[in-house]
């Protein structure tokens, strides 16, 4: 399990994510301008995306479904990075440069994700491909 190159990429998303809610913790003052009493929450959102992606890493045995997790984790991602840049260029557009760190390193998690569910679709058409040999 471990030596897979998609266990190593999902674990790299992890590790990205909660240095992203520990090390560059912005995301609290860009979301208090929408959300004012809960904004606390944000940097809780990615790591609770991080459980997530742990939680899948022990799917291993069912590919589909930890595709589709993934997926679904990928897209709620996008948004709500999404949602961040918007707010980051409604009210902070002068101090831009501020929030570059937290958006790379949001942008490297996406990339993770999107190439682990490569990994784990070739493992899925490799065992589709000996099952048909037998």
């Amino acid at each position: 399990m471990i030596q897979r190159p998609q266990t190593l990429i999902l674990f790299l998303f992890c590790a990205l994510t909660v240095v992203n809610a520990f090390f560059f913790p912005q995301e609290e003052l860009v979301f208090s301008a929408l959300l004012t009493s809960s904004a606390s929450y944000s940097p809780w959102v990615s790591l609770l995306f991080s459980v997530i992606v742990l939680l899948n890493i022990f799917l291993y045995k069912n590919r589909p479904l930890q595709i589709n997790i993934n997926r679904f984790v990928w897209v709620l991602f996008t948004f709500f990075w999404a949602g961040y840049v918007y707010l980051v260029l409604q009210n902070y557009s002068h101090r831009f440069s501020d929030f570059v760190p937290d958006l790379l390193i949001a942008l490297l998690g996406e990339i993770c994700l999107l190439t682990a569910n490569r990994f784990i679709r070739k493992d899925e058409n490799l065992v589709r491909s000996l099952d048909r040999l037998r």
